[in-house]
């Protein structure tokens, strides 16, 4: 890849497992996949008029993370080793808008999976992918924290994560409890979505706008 910097307003990520794609989508949606070793534009989406949103945080799915199942009908006998279904769920790219729509990028199929609506009504902030499940959990300008299933692409779980916005996602280790942070730092219960622990520290807010 070409040293410079980048471009202003834009997000970007290595993949989770020894970095072997860098991921960076610029503030016009368009959103580019560079193979690190090669130094080589492996993809290159660019969103058709009606999905083109800022793109405001991005995240690559878990290597190891469990696949959803065949919609099709029973799970048929795996035909590829182990390490084929893990580069599946890692070339997985969840990239946040700032009109509150989440995208689901197939960097195997080149090309969008899926977009999950009807969680956010604002600019997601944050996108964390679950190490053990095929949830995503994001967080929003709208105060809200929400738990997708990517399977169907719906709202599993919705609520309140702060009285401003929430900026910030974290998961447990051990995959039992998601810290948020805003005006508050807080930490849930992933079970039950009770806080378990809040840390209130009031920031300046001339100082630091949310």
């Amino acid at each position: 890849m070409a040293a410079a910097a980048a471009p202003v307003g834009a997000v970007c990520s290595f993949s989770p497992r020894e970095c072997r794609f860098f991921a960076i989508s610029s503030s016009d949606g368009r959103l580019r996949v560079w193979e690190t070793a090669s130094s080589r534009l492996q993809h290159e989406y660019v969103p058709s008029a009606h999905l083109s949103a800022a793109c405001t945080c991005l995240a690559w799915a878990p290597p190891g993370g469990r696949q959803p199942p065949n919609k099709d009908g029973p799970q048929r006998k795996k035909r590829k080793s182990e390490a084929a279904e893990v580069d599946r769920q890692l070339d997985i790219l969840a990239v946040g808008t700032a009109v509150g729509s989440i995208l689901l990028y197939s960097t195997v199929k080149g090309e969008l999976q899926s977009k999950l609506d009807g969680g956010h009504d604002s600019r997601v902030n944050c996108v964390r992918w679950h190490q053990d499940t095929c949830c995503l959990y994001s967080c929003s300008e709208d105060k809200h924290i929400v738990e997708w299933n990517t399977q169907t692409c719906k709202v599993k779980c919705k609520w309140k994560g702060d009285n401003s916005s929430v900026t910030s996602l974290c998961i447990s280790p051990d995959g039992k409890m998601l810290l948020s942070a805003g005006r508050t730092i807080k930490l849930w219960d992933l079970e039950t979505k009770e806080v378990y622990r809040v840390s209130n520290f009031e920031l300046d807010a001339k100082k630091y706008p949310s």
